[in-house]
């Protein structure tokens, strides 16, 4: 189970890149799962504390956590 936190100002990905996530959620283990604004529609990028090169990867499955705070977001613009 997912829950909120404090939104980070900056993640890295895994190729480098710096975004900023406009949602944030994190699970008991350390994995967050950080919601991003590009080009117009919401991005998910999974950030896991076990992978040792360290970065946020995008994904494609969501869960009910992040479908209910996805709902709660303004319309992507």
């Amino acid at each position: 189970m997912y829950k909120e936190i404090e939104t980070l100002k900056e993640v890295v990905l895994g190729n480098g890149e710096k975004i900023s996530p406009v949602a944030s959620l994190e699970d008991k283990y350390g994995q967050r799962i950080h919601i991003v604004l590009d080009d117009h529609c919401y991005v998910l990028y999974l950030e896991q504390a076990a992978i040792e090169a360290g970065g946020a990867y995008m994904i494609n499955h969501i869960n009910k956590d992040v479908f209910n705070l996805l709902k709660q977001l303004p319309e992507p613009v």
